[in-house]
């Protein structure tokens, strides 16, 4: 699986939860998934536990949480979209950009070479 959770502890800043590293997803009596196996690091030790799906919080690192596929390669990350200055800045400096070029054409094209 290779998704990064944070555990949730209601009995300490959330600065201070943990993070575990899904290795399994535990399915219920009823066939749903129900809990997360985890790998965690302890007192410098490396613990596996099990956490019901309330008692996590994915970190959204590796995309969508995925069924027990094993299959990765269909995840894409999720990228934050753009601000619209950001992309108003950009058309303008391609805009620039362009004038620039056009300037540039003209003065070769005038040159003394060119006659």
């Amino acid at each position: 699986m290779g998704e990064i959770f944070l555990i949730v502890d209601s009995s300490v800043n959330r600065r201070s939860w943990h993070l575990g590293k899904g290795t399994a997803l535990l399915k219920g009596r009823d066939e749903r998934i129900r809990a997360v196996k985890l790998h965690v690091i302890s007192q410098g030790k490396l613990l596996e536990i099990d956490r019901a799906l309330q008692g996590i919080a994915s970190m959204e690192l590796n995309g969508p949480l995925q069924e027990a596929s094993g299959n990765n390669s269909d995840v894409q990350v999720k990228r934050r979209p753009k601000r619209i200055s950001t992309v108003a800045w950009e058309e303008a400096r391609e805009s620039q950009t362009d004038l620039l070029n056009q300037e540039d054409q003209l003065l070769d094209w005038g040159s003394v070479e060119n006659i």
